[in-house]
Order: C-alpha cells, then sequence, then structure tokens
C-alpha cells in the first residue's frame, strides 16, 4: 500500500515536472543593453569665423572622452529596431597661429568641452556571438570654450563662453558577446555641430562648425523584460 502511494507520488512529480519543462518561454517584451565606453576623436580642420572672417589655418586637436548609452529593442521590430538615449563628452583644443596678412592679425588659442544629448534610431543585424549595428542620432550640445585668446584685427576676446546647438550624429559598430552578462562594445561615429559663441565684451560672433570622428570602446551589459 505505501510502495503504491509512494510510486502514484513519484508519477505525479515526474509528470509535473515534464509539462513544465515542454511548457513554452515566455518571449520577452524587449531585449535591451547599458553601455559604458571611453572614445578617442579626429576632428575635421575648420576655420574658426569670427563676425564672418576666417581664423586662418585654425587646428582642432581632440582629447579623450566618454559616454553611457541606454538600448531598447521591442518584441514587434523583433529585437531588431531599437531606440537609444546617449550622453557622451570630449575635451579639445583649438589653436591656430597669428596671421598678419593684409594687414589685420588673426589668430586663436582655446580649450572646448563639448556635452551631447542624442536620441538613437539603430538597426541591429543578427549575431549571437558578434552582433553588428548602426544608426544615427539627432539630439542637443553644450560647448564651452575656456582660456580663450581669439584675435581678430582691433577685437580680442579672453576668458570663458558656452552656448548650445543642435546636432547630429551617424555611427556603426558591434558588439562580442563574452559572458551571459557581460559584451564588448566598439563604435565609429561622425558628428556634425555648428556652435556659434556669443563672446562677453567682443563684438562679432565666434563660430566653431565642429566635425568630429569617433572611435569608442566598452563594455555592454543586457537586460531584459
Amino acid at each position: 500500500m505505501r510502495t503504491t502511494a509512494l510510486l502514484s507520488c513519484l508519477l505525479l512529480c515526474a509528470g509535473g515536472a515534464l509539462r513544465a519543462a515542454e511548457a513554452p518561454r515566455r518571449p520577452k517584451k524587449l531585449d535591451g543593453r547599458v553601455t559604458v565606453y571611453g572614445a578617442y576623436g579626429s576632428p575635421r580642420d575648420r576655420d574658426l569665423l569670427v563676425g564672418g572672417d576666417s581664423i586662418p589655418d585654425t587646428r582642432l586637436k581632440a582629447g579623450p572622452g566618454a559616454g553611457l548609452k541606454a538600448s531598447v529593442f521591442p518584441r514587434f521590430t523583433r529585437y531588431a529596431f531599437g531606440l537609444e538615449l546617449e550622453a557622451f563628452a570630449f575635451r579639445g583644443r583649438l589653436a591656430a597661429p597669428l596671421n598678419s596678412d593684409g594687414g589685420g592679425r588673426r589668430s586663436a588659442r582655446a580649450e572646448l568641452s563639448s556635452f551631447h544629448l542624442m536620441t538613437n534610431l539603430v538597426a541591429r543585424f543578427p549575431g549571437e556571438v558578434f552582433q553588428p549595428h548602426l544608426g544615427i542620432g539627432y539630439g542637443g550640445a553644450i560647448g564651452i570654450l575656456s582660456s580663450a585668446s581669439i584675435e581678430r584685427d582691433a577685437d580680442a576676446f579672453s576668458g570663458s563662453t558656452g552656448t548650445g546647438a543642435p546636432g547630429y550624429q551617424v555611427f556603426a559598430g558591434a558588439r562580442v558577446k563574452v559572458g551571459r552578462r557581460l559584451h564588448l562594445f566598439c563604435e565609429a561615429k561622425y558628428l556634425a555641430i555648428r556652435y556659434v559663441f556669443n563672446n562677453k565684451g567682443f563684438g562679432p560672433r565666434t563660430t566653431l562648425d565642429l566635425r568630429n570622428r569617433l572611435l569608442a570602446a566598452g563594455l555592454a551589459l543586457p537586460f531584459s523584460l
């Protein structure tokens, strides 16, 4: 009697376990990741404009940068298309040697800090271990010129100034799965922003047409809901 009851109990437990194993997993509503990265840029040299006049031979040397992005890929897109919210910043040094052609004096020197908040549309390709992606983003930026010394003929400006501007970026990259909860991340991006600084005590505005190519690498932490 006891043996029969024990066997019945074992059979019921085994049947329940089999039904649980056979039950399909509920599909996740979205797939996502949080990414932290470091970046380094290679800006295109474009002459600084002061009141519409160019400062010849302007050079922008990029410094290090860093960023954070959160990405979500909804189920209705089959996890192939998603949205990102991204914040990143970098520093650079702007310089133009003294030029006195035509009887005028023109030169520039300043430290640039550039802060960005972007909303990105991302498409990613199939891949369990290696997964490429590409995207485009639009948002706002804040640029700060510090330790500035800008000279255009009789006009001169020194000190610090800041401004805000819209900007856009295009990018392509990939993530590489190295663990269940850890991915490597790499990305190349092209950033375009036009900063117009209204200099304090210095009549003409200063325009910096920023075009920066950045390489980013970091870690991505996946999550799902």
